[in-house]
């Protein structure tokens, strides 16, 4: 097989793992963006709207909003892992270019534990990599949903805190008002009425 032959080859088995690592990072952003602006129009909606949320419902409903950025965060954390072993993929391959026109990059760009074209050290074929879990996009990634998940859950506790704003009021017209005890009344102001 000719030089040429083998650089193309190469070169499309870079461009494979390469692709397959930015369609799932792009796939790993949107599904974070989905769920959050999801979390965060459902709190907006409940903080603006006239609705009164039950004791009862920020239960059932922030369990589940939780259980959603959990399996965001797990599936985020798994993915993690995959992309881990693209970039290796693609680093094994750029160096089969490199040694292909007898070039090497220099050591301060390259990633000892990573395995290069040609390697024959059993200890690095044999080990699965394993994912950077404290990389800051991961991080990110994982750390938003629940944010927002949060942010859900406070919303509707807010409401539930909330006095109701479509209470009726009772306007009293007395002469005498040191009759009214007026700790177990709500005052509210009073619409101005035309007679």
């Amino acid at each position: 097989m000719t030089d040429d032959k083998k650089a193309e080859i190469y070169l499309e088995l870079y461009r494979l793992a390469r692709n397959r690592f930015e369609k799932r990072y792009s796939y790993g952003w949107k599904m974070v963006v989905t769920i959050c602006a999801a979390f965060g129009v459902a709190a907006g909606f409940i903080v603006n709207s006239d609705l009164t949320i039950p004791l009862w419902a920020p239960w059932p409903i922030g369990a589940a909003s939780l259980l959603i950025a959990w399996s965001a965060a797990r599936w985020t954390r798994l993915q993690r892992e995959y992309d881990e072993i693209d970039s290796r993929t693609t680093y094994y391959w750029e160096s089969a270019m490199e040694k292909l026109v007898d070039e090497n990059r220099p050591k301060g760009l390259r990633k000892d534990e990573w395995i290069r074209y040609g390697e024959t050290d059993t200890d690095k074929l044999d080990k699965k990599p394993k994912a950077d879990l404290w990389h800051p996009h991961l991080i990110t990634q994982i750390s938003m949903p629940f944010l927002f998940a949060g942010l859900l859950i406070l919303a509707m506790i807010a409401k539930i805190a909330e006095p109701n704003k479509s209470s009726s009021t009772l306007t009293i017209k007395s002469q005498d008002t040191s009759v009214i005890d007026v700790d177990k009344l709500r005052i509210a102001p009073s619409k101005s009425s035309t007679p």
